[in-house]
Order: structure tokens, then C-alpha cells, then sequence
């Protein structure tokens, strides 16, 4: 009680003030305890020096609208900016680029789409490139990597100044070029992307058939505003068909449009309203 008074009289001038502050007072010593402990319990990030990479299990998969995402085990201080590229192997070209932060060991990017279409199953190519210098780094992760990723294991880093002698070299970087396998798709992952490439006809329409497939109209109509794509599913029917789903929203209202594919002769129909409009565009 001693210690809280003589923290409120410094705080209030008062003998008075004193008095009627000391819960104020007593809420104020408490609450900072309570940060100390919590800053004590965070792991610090402590350096490997024998690493030879970063990055370890590095994988592809497929999110709900058929993209291709990237995760794996980053050995960085969490907040690390890395940025993450993706693309055919062997291609010089980066076919999407997605910026990621390290969030308890791992990272995560957003989607990559192959224009419209989803990419194919194989190998591909990753890149993932960081910087450890103000400007790319906040100053809590610096702390950790040390400046220029001093504290970092050299066997996983690259010289950013490759042609200076060794002694000189004092700036570095993560600048890595991995292959990823993307699986094959799924049942219902390959159903949803029957739909997404079928060009459907519609009988009220000049000219009947579309001049783009589902997918190619479905960006039409996200690219103005007031469609926001929400996600895919297709759930299999009793007589082997599938009945293929987007969930989406028509400004601010849930809406869903529904097709059916028949795996059998790839026949794929529009079933409601909402997947009739999804499925037509005209040809100019």
C-alpha cells in the first residue's frame, strides 16, 4: 500500500488526490505487471547458425476457387516480410507474385491463378526473396535477423554484393528458387473446373453459344463492381453427377448460382437463373 501511494503523490501532488486516486493508482501498477509478464512469456527468435536453408516443406495445394497456394516452415523472426513468386519451372517469368509475413514459423500466400484457369498439376517453380535492412524489415525483426542478416547462418543466405572478395562481404539476402509439386486435382475439384472451362450455349441468346467459358464470364462480372466471389464446391449426386456450386454475393445480398456435370460425356448444365447469366457473354 506504501509503494502505491508514493506512485499516486508523484503522479497526483496531493495528499487529497492521493486518497481519491488510489484505485487509479493501484489499476496502473497492476496493469503494468501484467504487460511485463506478457513480454516475458514471448519466445525470443534465436539463430541457427548450421542452417543451410530458411525454408523447409514448401508446399502447393488448391483453395476453394481452384488457385494455387503456397505454405511452408520459414526459420525467420515472426512479422519477416518475404516475397513469394510462382511459376512454370524452368520459366524466367513470374507468373504471380504474392508479399507474405511469417506468422509463428510459417507462411502462407495468397492465391496464384494461371489467368483465368486454374493451374495444371506438376512441377513448379517458387521463389522467395527477403531483404534484412530497413525498408523491408521493422525494426522487432532486424532485432532478431541483425542488420543485413548478420545473425543469420551464411550457408542460408546470399551476398548481396556477389562480386566483392568474401572479407567484404557484409549485406545479405534470402533469394531462393525452389520446385513445388502441385497434386492432381480432386473429384470434386475436377468438376468444378469442367464447369469453370465449359462455353455453354443458351438458346435465347445471339449468338447461342457463349464466347467465353463459365470462368472467363465469372471474371467479366467480378471485374465491375457489385459481384464478389465468395468460393466453389461441388457435392456428388446419387447417379454420379455432380452438382457444382459458387457461392457468391450480388452487392451485399448472398447469392448462389448451380450447374450440373455429368462426368460420363462432360455434358455440363446450367440450373438456375443466377448460373444462366454466369454462363453467356457476347462475342465483341
Amino acid at each position: 500500500m506504501k509503494t502505491w501511494i508514493k506512485i499516486a503523490a508523484i503522479g497526483c501532488g496531493g495528499l487529497v488526490v492521493v486518497i481519491a486516486g488510489c484505485t487509479w493508482a493501484c489499476s496502473a501498477v497492476m496493469h503494468q505487471k501484467v504487460r511485463t509478464d506478457l513480454v516475458a512469456t514471448q519466445t525470443a527468435f534465436v539463430p541457427d547458425p548450421t542452417l543451410k536453408s530458411l525454408v523447409s516443406d514448401l508446399q502447393a495445394s488448391r483453395d476453394g476457387n481452384g488457385g494455387t497456394v503456397l505454405t511452408a516452415n520459414v526459420a525467420l523472426p515472426d512479422g519477416t516480410e518475404i516475397l513469394v513468386g510462382f511459376g512454370p519451372a524452368g520459366s524466367q517469368r513470374t507468373f504471380g507474385q504474392s508479399k507474405v509475413r511469417v506468422l509463428k514459423g510459417k507462411i502462407r500466400t495468397a492465391s496464384f491463378k494461371n489467368g483465368n484457369a486454374s493451374w495444371t498439376p506438376g512441377t513448379y517453380q517458387a521463389s522467395l526473396f527477403a531483404r534484412f535492412e530497413p525498408g523491408w524489415q521493422d525494426a522487432t525483426v532486424l532485432s532478431g535477423t541483425g542488420a543485413n542478416g548478420i545473425r543469420l547462418s551464411k550457408l542460408a543466405l546470399q551476398p548481396q554484393d556477389p562480386d566483392l572478395p568474401p572479407s567484404k562481404q557484409d549485406r545479405w539476402q534470402m533469394d531462393y528458387k525452389l520446385k513445388v509439386v502441385l497434386p492432381e486435382f480432386t473429384e470434386d475439384q475436377k468438376a468444378i473446373e469442367q464447369v469453370k472451362a465449359a462455353r455453354l450455349s443458351l438458346p435465347d441468346k445471339t449468338p447461342h453459344r457463349s464466347a467465353d467459358p463459365v470462368g472467363g464470364v465469372i471474371k467479366l462480372f467480378t471485374e465491375a463492381p457489385g459481384t464478389t466471389i465468395q468460393g466453389w464446391s461441388a457435392i456428388k449426386q446419387g447417379d454420379g453427377s455432380w452438382l457444382v456450386r459458387l457461392a457468391f454475393l450480388d452487392g451485399t445480398t448472398p447469392d448462389e448460382a448451380q450447374w450440373s456435370y455429368n462426368p460420363v460425356n462432360g455434358e455440363v448444365k446450367y440450373l438456375n437463373r443466377q448460373a444462366k447469366i454466369f454462363s453467356w457473354s457476347p462475342n465483341y
